[in-house]
């Protein structure tokens, strides 16, 4: 009779190929997050870059031009603060210079000694194509590997910010390694750990059926053999799915709070934009205000704590079609979908925020919020708009909302409307 044994090269065999299968899923889904993590940062950077060209020009056409008045209004926006990418806390120094598109010199500049130098011809060239863009090339007039943002504010004005790629590969390759690799190492070992229980079963399954041929007579193996073939099948079917499931959440889901990661909410709008665009949608990107400063001064446990209690209020709330993720840091995403932008919708939104446990953690909320499909096209678009309206509650006073379409900003704190700042 059998004996419950596990024949260990069978098991060695079950085993190393749920690890091999598990190791592949991972790492395709690493690279992916990776990969989409690095443009996300890009544009990200990018966005808010242009959004300080635009504040500092239009204060410039109020002030004397002259460099002391330049330095003097953009030496504070000389480092571009906060949370760039996922937990990373970094400064990116930015240098701000204002190019006359008459003589291709430049007349301004906050940091480095380069007034009056004309810029390099083949990247003035690239300045021209469109108004406003940002690319990674040489400058000879710095010797180094420049990502620049520029815009044209006007037809004798234009404005380039200049930082080190060296500085933006170093935020990256610190997420990457603290976000990327720990996460999936992480992963990586608990789905081995589970799988070698599974594959422990998988392997008594097959041996029971293995060894019915010895004990049985050939009558009675006939109908055992088909029996039990199904209902070993069946078992070893189910064990798979529940490991592939597992797999799938650990690659999709944030490790701190159980909402959708940065590479779900890509594949979900990838989808979205793709079979269901015409369906009315709200995407809300917010982040919480004073963030940073409850980490430094309580601890990053206790950060961690205000944002797995916010997830869970908020997973409570949404509906089963709608979705919940979390970008990096202390910024999320709401897709609410089969919704249109409404009063009673903001209300509702207030109502959220009002009765959300961040109290308790005296931090604060700002919005910005995107109508889909009326305003944007596909993701970067999304996100672009939502991360510039974002800011706009920000340099309103925060703890506001941004809504679409350019309506008037609402506050949190009194539930009244003000002008757009």
């Amino acid at each position: 009779m059998y004996k419950g044994r596990v024949s260990f090269p069978l098991f060695w065999i079950i085993w190393v190929s749920f690890i091999l299968i598990s190791a592949l899923s991972i790492a395709i889904s690493t690279w992916m997050n990776m990969r989409n993590t690095e443009a996300m940062f890009i544009n990200n950077t990018y966005s808010r870059t242009l959004d300080r060209i635009e504040f500092s020009a239009e204060r410039w056409t109020v002030l004397p031009h002259t460099e002391y008045n330049f330095r003097k209004l953009t030496l504070p926006l000389h480092f571009l603060d906060g949370t760039l990418i996922n937990n990373t806390q970094e400064s990116l120094p930015l240098d701000y210079a204002i190019v006359s598109t008459k003589t291709h010199k430049i007349n301004y500049q906050t940091v480095s000694q380069a007034v009056g130098h004309k810029i390099y011809s083949p990247n003035y060239a690239l300045f021209k194509r469109k108004k406003s863009g940002f690319i990674e090339v040489y400058t000879p007039l710095f010797k180094t590997q420049s990502f620049l943002v520029w815009d044209h504010i006007n037809a004798h004005q234009l404005w380039v910010v200049n930082t080190s790629v060296t500085g933006l590969q170093l935020i990256i390759q610190q997420s990457v390694i603290h976000n990327g690799i720990v996460i999936a190492l992480y992963t990586f070992s608990l789905v081995t750990i589970l799988s070698f229980f599974f594959s422990q079963r998988a392997t008594t399954l097959l041996y029971q059926l293995l060894s019915i041929s010895k004990f049985a007579s050939k009558e009675k193996q006939e109908v055992r053999k088909k029996r039990t073939w199904i209902k070993e099948f069946d078992d070893i079917s189910r064990l798979m799915w529940e490991h592939q499931t597992l797999v799938k959440h650990l690659t999709e889901r944030d490790a701190l709070t159980g909402a959708y990661n940065r590479y779900a909410l890509e594949r979900t709008m990838e989808q979205h934009f793709s079979l269901l665009k015409d369906i009315p949608t709200v995407f809300v990107l917010f982040d919480l205000d004073h963030f940073k400063e409850l980490n430094d001064t309580q601890g990053h446990q206790k950060g961690d704590e205000a944002l797995q209690a916010l997830t869970q209020y908020l997973t409570k709330l949404l509906s089963d079609k709608d979705v919940i993720a979390r970008l990096g840091g202390d910024e999320f995403v709401l897709l609410l979908f089969h919704t249109e932008w409404s009063p009673a919708l903001e209300r509702k939104l207030v109502t959220w925020v009002h009765h959300s446990p961040l109290a308790s953690y005296h931090l604060k909320i700002s919005m910005g919020i995107v109508e889909l499909p009326s305003e944007a096209e596909d993701f970067p678009a999304v996100y672009r708009l939502a991360d510039q309206r974002l800011y706009a509650a920000k340099r309103a006073g925060r703890n506001m909302l941004t809504p679409p379409h350019d309506a008037p900003m609402v506050s949190f704190t009194s539930k009244t409307h003000h002008q757009d700042a």
